[in-house]
Parts: C-alpha cells; structure tokens; sequence
C-alpha cells in the first residue's frame, strides 16, 4: 500500500511541478509547503494503517480512528504555528494545503477500499 501511495502521488507531483512554473517565484515555497504538510500528515497515517492492517478488526478501528483524530489535532497545531511564525502567503499555502489534502485523502481512501474489496473477495 506505501508503494502504491507514492506511486499516485506522481501525477498530483507533476501538477505541481507546472504550477511552479506558471505562478510567481515568490510563492513557489508557500505551494510545496502546502503539500509536503498534507503529504506528511496522510503518509503516517498510511503507513500506520499498513501496520495494523493484519491485526483484528477492532485494533485497525482503533488505529484508523485514533490516526484520524491525530491528524486533525495535528494539522491545527502546525498551521497555528505556520500561521504565527512565518510571514508565509496564506492565501497560496491554504488553497495549496486543502487541495492536496484532499487528493491524499482520496488516494488514502481509494487505498484502503481496494484492500477492503480483496479482503472481501477472498472469502
């Protein structure tokens, strides 16, 4: 599933990459930090779920939950600190951090539901 995650990313990578080009140099850094902070926080969540991933179903619950929980927790933390530490474009890195949130998410979701249908198949 960790393979597969990154491999996703390339597309949502390559966008980016040409919005580098086509958007002021100045905001360049307000964009990759944008994503690399969505990208941070749904990997260790991935890669917790990957762990759990064979144990019962009432320990993958409790991580998948407790992953979620922390996630939010933590990306309040860090835009707190983004926000009142650095003289960062919020605008650039908001619109940046929520649409490749969402695209991790997704792919997150996508993820776990193929590994749910196999599962599922395989009885």
């Amino acid at each position: 599933m960790i393979r597969s995650y990154f491999l996703a990313q390339i597309p949502l990578l390559i966008i980016y990459g040409v919005a580098g080009f086509l958007i002021p140099r100045a905001h360049v850094v307000d964009i990759f930090f944008g994503y690399l902070i969505s990208f941070v926080f749904v990997f260790v969540s991935v890669v917790a779920l990957e762990r759990t991933w064979k144990l019962n179903d009432n320990t993958f619950m409790n991580v998948f939950w407790g992953t979620l929980f922390a996630r939010f927790v933590g990306i309040i933390i860090v835009l707190i600190i983004i926000y009142g530490a650095t003289k960062i474009d919020e605008i650039y890195f908001t619109v940046s951090f929520i649409i490749s949130y969402l695209c991790h998410s997704i792919t997150e979701i996508i993820f776990i539901n193929k590994i749910l249908e196999k599962g599922s198949n395989t009885v």
